[in-house]
């Protein structure tokens, strides 16, 4: 503000940008009639006044006032200006992540009339075809009104190059036919998704960043993803493995004398059965457990429909068993002998000899019949340099 004199003071008010629309405010503070002389580049203009003025509908650049009260020769002169506003810079992020071959138009800012530069001042605008450089700074200015903003925002490009996960999923079993791809994306675009493989092509769109595509058969797939609105495509190579049937090896330790299994095919947690009754479960591919000649041993899968592996031990030197046990009337017992035959001896509780009869030794086991027998408790003997005997209860 400019003080004119003891009764009167003299303050501008700032020209919009493109727009003569700045003032003079003659501010009367002592009663009086003045007047005043406004002069400027095409501007010249006499009043009088007695109370406070503004004198409207100025264009912005400097001003001469000249004030005196009327009837004296008292005049003063005051140099003002009327100030042009300036234009505030745009708005937005200041780091943008985008795709390969996007452009400046693909960076989101707010104003009007947006220009890009590669500088903070100075320079020619940039064509918004312009395509974006990883890591670099471009700087927007915004034009209202015909004029443009001096300040311009600073907006750092960074480029995705690694936006898309791709997973597949296997088929879960032999013949499902079962399996998926699932394509994830980090930036939000509108996609489209060509999916080719033997006897299979889609071209699929999606906007929320994942698609996942289901009931794919064994094979390998191309995938493509583009970006139609920036001429962006990437492509991968995929593979549905087929569903696997259960596969292990089980085999006597002698060292150890129990059992050990190597999985060689099949989906983890496994669980190790013995005659039927589950010991335990796992996810090791090498397994030992404890078991006794002629016993059956059954690994299963987490997949039921992988199927289960299952083999009945011979070949330890351990102490024979029986099973059922207990039975309704046959039973089997296991043997470690070389021999053909072998003679076996069944008594009641009572000590009486009920049965005694030879059998074949077939892979490690004879089989016996206690079915014309009344239920109870038996002892079995296994007539060898050293006998075996064995509980057994017929029910």
């Amino acid at each position: 503000m400019a003080t004119g004199g003891q009764g009167y003071s003299i303050s501008s008010k700032n020209a919009s940008c493109g727009a003569d629309d700045g003032q003079i405010i003659l501010t009367v503070n002592k009663t009086a009639d003045y007047q005043a002389k406004i002069t400027g580049t095409n501007y010249n203009q006499t009043i009088t006044f007695n109370t406070t003025t503004t004198v409207s509908n100025l264009a912005a650049g400097a001003y001469n006032v000249c004030v005196s009260t009327v009837g004296n020769n008292d005049e003063k002169c005051t140099a003002i200006t009327v100030s042009k506003d300036e234009i505030a810079a745009p708005t937005g992020n200041a780091s943008q992540t985008l795709l390969p071959n996007a452009t400046l138009a693909q960076l989101n800012v707010t104003g009007s009339a947006i220009k890009w530069y590669a500088a903070a001042s100075g320079g020619n605008s940039l064509p918004t075809t312009t395509i974006l450089v990883n890591n670099q700074t471009y700087y927007a200015s915004q034009t209202i009104n015909g004029c443009e903003s001096k300040n311009r925002l600073a907006v750092k490009a960074v480029i995705d190059y690694n936006n898309f996960s791709i997973t597949t999923k296997s088929e879960t079993c032999s013949g499902k036919n079962n399996g998926e791809i699932e394509i994830s994306a980090n930036l939000s675009y509108s996609y489209v998704a060509k999916i080719t493989g033997t006897n299979y092509n889609q071209t699929l769109n999606f906007t929320n960043n994942k698609l996942n595509v289901t009931s794919l058969v064994p094979g390998t797939y191309e995938v493509c993803v583009e970006v139609a609105a920036i001429n962006f495509k990437q492509c991968f190579n995929v593979t549905i493995s087929k569903g696997v049937t259960a596969s292990a090896r089980i085999s006597a330790n002698t060292s150890s004398n129990s059992i050990d299994i190597i999985v060689e095919k099949g989906t983890a947690p496994y669980k190790v059965l013995i005659n039927g009754i589950q010991k335990f479960e796992t996810n090791d591919t090498l397994i030992n457990v404890s078991a006794n000649q002629g016993d059956l041993v059954e690994l299963k899968t987490a997949v039921s429909c992988e199927g289960s592996v299952s083999h009945r031990i011979t070949g330890l030197s351990k102490g024979s068993s029986a099973f059922p046990n207990p039975t309704k009337g046959e039973f089997n017992v296991s043997v470690n002998s070389d021999q053909k035959q072998v003679e076996l001896e069944i008594y009641n509780t009572e000590g009486k000899l009920v049965s005694k009869q030879k059998y074949y030794i077939s892979n490690g086991l004879i089989k016996a019949d206690l079915t014309r027998f009344p239920n109870g408790i038996y002892i079995a003997k296994v007539l060898l340099n050293q006998p075996i005997i064995i509980k057994i209860i017929k029910e």
